[in-house]
C-alpha cells in the first residue's frame, strides 16, 4: 500500500468507529490498561490493532512504518495506544486516566451519548 492509501485506511478506521475507538498494538501494557479502564466504567469500544513488525519492535527510533508515522504525525501522540472519542483523538492512557480523574472524560463521552456511574 502506497502512503495516500495507508492514510485512506486510517481515516476510514475513525470513519467507521465513532464512538470509542483505541488503536492498540500487542505487548503494550498502557494499551491493556486502557482497555481495562473502559472495561472498569462499562463504556463499550472498538479497537484496531496494529501489526507491529519484529524489526521495528527492535528498532524504536527507526521511522520507516508509514502506517505508524500517519497515526502519530495526524495525533502528535507518542506511544500506543492511540484513543479517539467521536473520531477525534483525544490521548493515549494517562491523557484518558487523567481525564476520567478530572470528570472531562464524563463530558467527553456525555457529548456522543455515552455515561458511566462515578462510583466505580
Amino acid at each position: 500500500m502506497d502512503t495516500n492509501e495507508l492514510h485512506d485506511k486510517y481515516l476510514q478506521l475513525l470513519t467507521d468507529n465513532n464512538k470509542v475507538f483505541i488503536i492498540t498494538k500487542n505487548d503494550c501494557p498502557l494499551c491493556i490498561k486502557l482497555k481495562n479502564l473502559f472495561d472498569l466504567i462499562d463504556i463499550k469500544y472498538n479497537t484496531y490493532l496494529y501489526d507491529e513488525k519484529q524489526d521495528e519492535k527492535q528498532d524504536q527510533s527507526h521511522d520507516d512504518y508509514p502506517f505508524k508515522q500517519i497515526i502519530k504525525n495526524d495525533t502528535r501522540g507518542k506511544y500506543f495506544p492511540f484513543c479517539y472519542i467521536n473520531s477525534v483523538y483525544v490521548g493515549g492512557y494517562n491523557e484518558i486516566h487523567q481525564n476520567l480523574m478530572t470528570g472531562k472524560l464524563k463530558e467527553q463521552l456525555n457529548k456522543i451519548g455515552l455515561d458511566y456511574e462515578e462510583d466505580f
